[in-house]
Order: structure tokens, then sequence, then C-alpha cells
């Protein structure tokens, strides 16, 4: 599928440069592809590295919750800074 191709080619992109930013997207396709449990991992993956991603603090919260994690998305979203 096309989400499988886009993973690989930003894995790929991974293996030359460890990037906030190409985490986030890969947790981006997996939640397109409704697998939440590996969008969470690399949300998380792209926050340890970029605090401050917004984008990425929006999703995994949305994450979270549909996943049942109420209190880790009540904390990340205390840590939130709008």
């Amino acid at each position: 599928s096309n989400y499988d191709d886009a993973i690989k080619y930003f894995k790929k992109s991974l293996s030359i440069n460890k990037d906030p930013l190409t985490l986030n997207k890969i947790g981006v396709v997996y939640n397109y592809k409704g697998d939440k449990n590996r969008a969470i991992k690399y949300l998380e993956k792209t926050l340890e590295m970029d605090q401050n991603n917004i984008n990425a603090n929006n999703m995994l919260i949305q994450l979270y919750i549909e996943t049942g994690k109420n209190k880790d998305a009540e904390r990340l979203r205390k840590g939130v800074t709008l």
C-alpha cells in the first residue's frame, strides 16, 4: 500500500538522519493505517527529541484518549504550553 511505501521511505531516511520531523511523519502514517500503538511509539519518540512539537503533542493526546490511556493524555495535556 502507499502507507507501507511511505513508512519504508521514512524509515530509510531515519537511518541516514534521525530527525524528529521524520519520526512524527511515521507516527502520522501509522495512525492513518489504524495502527495506533505504533503511532504512539513514534510520536513519543518525536517528543523525546522535540518537546515543543505541538502537532505530535496533539495527536498523541488524541491517541492516548482513543486507546484508553486517559492518565497519559492528561499528563501530556498539562505539559503542553500553547
